[in-house]
């Protein structure tokens, strides 16, 4: 958990870099899943990364708002600029204006598109609607026609000259392959016309950067051979031709984010606790793992809500986990040292590792709960931090509790399993998806009172990915003032090791960039600062 000096100054490099990041005029294009369908999409929850940050950016285009929502969208005092060029049932095919004559469904017509248009109409490239070039055959030229059917050119609202876009984020497919039924038979249509899309973009503004976000996974399908081959295979296949969409003059990037991780299960879908009742589109949980993923990609730092970043080795409180009992040794604000000791609940349920700095929980369904508790008298803010990594049992009832709270706000419950991490004790939401057996994960846990600017509750990271935003309740006694790691009650399996802790019962911290991210980011940022200079 500690790093080394390098490390530091190397995040503080980045830090700098990714402050002065500027994406320019953002244009997200995609289908519902970009539109956002009952909550404010992953567009939302990126614009907060980049709020957070300071990233340089203005949203543009030709639609707004979402489906069935309209929620307040503020963050730290801003309001989210909620425009997009995304729509229910968009294909791929047709925002690019490759409409198919091949007896493939044509969906809902160019008409489901803003005044009819496509991504040329969009960027003032032509103003001629596609239903001029669509040839005779199984679909008749009225299909295109608005109205009347008289033929008109295009009037809708356009990308076009100080809302040109620098940075464009493409998500879609998903109704090509799904709706439409193409399945296997769509990958190479879909891409040529996804390259068609980026080639318009480009010829808008030939120093635009470009990034391809993968197709995401759905449930809907779950149980079918389409739900968990189709969607990864395309993705593949994306990532495989990539280079043809590269400009050969080197002045505009395209890039490609796999926002599917954390949501997805071992099988291959749409995890359920991640996306609405339909099980196609994400619910706010999925929709933060996916912005998380989309920053991740681009090397942009992860959220701080509002905090100062603090790496774990430098809180107030460090745990020795060298004994049964650990010993907590807190620097106090004037300076002072003081110690304090955990207890030890059922400590015949687990051991010192053997390394000797940690503590192994092997506990099936005992009488007595196996954990370690401190009555710690947080404050109206603190900060926990550890790393765990759970025993590979197979159980998907084995999970390692974290329980906590100051004795004012309600408490809060995190729940590690080994292959998830849960909010609440009865009637928890998933944050994450993951197998959490391989390695050790290094979670943050933060109770925000409000005075950050961003909403009270408690957030939670994942290494420096945000999971977990202004939970306001675990759901055991309602207010708790203290600090209980292990198995919660006697009924619970809880088989893992912990490898380090530290808290701070005065101050709310966001994590640091872990290395491997911060080096990501170093490069990420670096791409952006210098391809925003030259459109400049």
């Amino acid at each position: 958990m500690k790093y080394s000096l390098f490390a530091l100054s190397l995040l503080a490099c980045c830090a700098a870099v990714s402050h002065a990041a500027d994406l320019g005029n953002v244009a997200f294009i995609g289908d519902s899943i970009t539109h956002g369908v009952q909550n404010g999409s992953y567009r939302f929850d990126f614009w907060k990364i980049l709020a957070d940050n300071g990233t340089d950016h203005r949203f543009v285009g030709v639609n707004s708002g979402n489906y069935n929502f309209s929620g307040s969208l503020t963050y730290k005092g801003q309001t989210f600029n909620n425009v997009h060029s995304a729509g229910s049932s968009w294909r791929t095919y047709q925002t690019s204006g490759d409409y198919m004559n091949n007896g493939h469904k044509n969906g809902m017509g160019p008409n489901t598109l803003p005044a009819g248009g496509y991504i040329n109409n969009w960027l003032g490239i032509s103003d001629s609607r596609t239903y001029d070039k669509v040839p005779g055959g199984t679909l008749s030229q009225g299909q295109y026609l608005n109205g009347s059917g008289a033929v008109t050119n295009y009037t809708g609202k356009t990308m076009t000259g100080n809302d040109t876009p620098d940075t464009f984020f493409i998500m879609l497919g998903t109704n090509d392959m799904y709706s439409d039924g193409l399945l296997k038979n769509g990958y190479e249509t879909t891409f040529n016309s996804l390259k068609n899309i980026v080639e318009a973009g480009r010829q808008a503004n030939p120093n635009a950067n470009f990034v391809i976000l993968s197709m995401p996974s759905i449930a809907s399908k779950a149980g079918t051979e389409t739900g968990n081959v189709v969607t990864p295979e395309y993705n593949s296949y994306v990532q495989s031709r990539l280079g043809e969409l590269q400009d050969a003059s080197g002045n505009s990037n395209v890039s490609y984010a796999d926002i599917n991780k954390g949501i997805t299960t071992s099988t291959g879908y749409l995890h359920t606790g991640m996306c609405l009742a339909d099980k196609v589109h994400p619910n706010e949980q999925g929709n933060l793992i996916i912005a998380g993923n989309l920053a991740k990609a681009m090397g942009l730092t992860q959220r701080t809500a509002g905090l100062e970043r603090k790496e774990a080795g430098q809180l107030a409180s460090q745990v020795n986990l060298t004994t049964k009992t650990p010993v907590i040794t807190t620097t106090k604000p004037d300076g002072s040292i003081s110690s304090a000791v955990f207890t030890a609940n059922n400590p015949a349920a687990y051991s010192v590792s053997a390394s000797g700095t940690g503590l192994v929980f092997a506990k099936a369904n005992a009488a007595a709960a196996s954990s370690i508790s401190s009555m710690w008298q947080a404050g109206t803010q603190f900060t926990v931090s550890l790393s765990l990594k759970m025993a590979a049992k197979g159980d998907l009832n084995n999970y390692f509790t974290v329980w906590l709270g100051n004795g004012v706000a309600n408490d809060g419950f995190l729940k590690v399993y080994e292959d998830r991490i849960e909010w609440g004790y009865t009637g928890s939401t998933v944050l994450y998806v993951a197998d959490m057996t391989t390695d050790f994960s290094n979670l943050t846990i933060s109770y925000l009172d409000g005075s950050s600017g961003a909403a009270a509750g408690y957030y939670v990271w994942l290494g420096d990915q945000l999971i977990g935003e202004a939970k306001t309740t675990g759901g055991v006694s309602g207010k708790t003032n203290r600090l209980l790691l292990g198995a919660f009650t006697s009924g619970q399996a809880c088989y893992g090791e912990m490898a380090f802790v530290s808290f701070d019962t005065l101050h709310a911290y966001a994590p640091i960039p872990e290395p491997a991210t911060a080096v990501l980011g170093l490069a990420g940022c670096f791409v952006f600062c210098l391809r925003r200079r030259r459109v400049a």
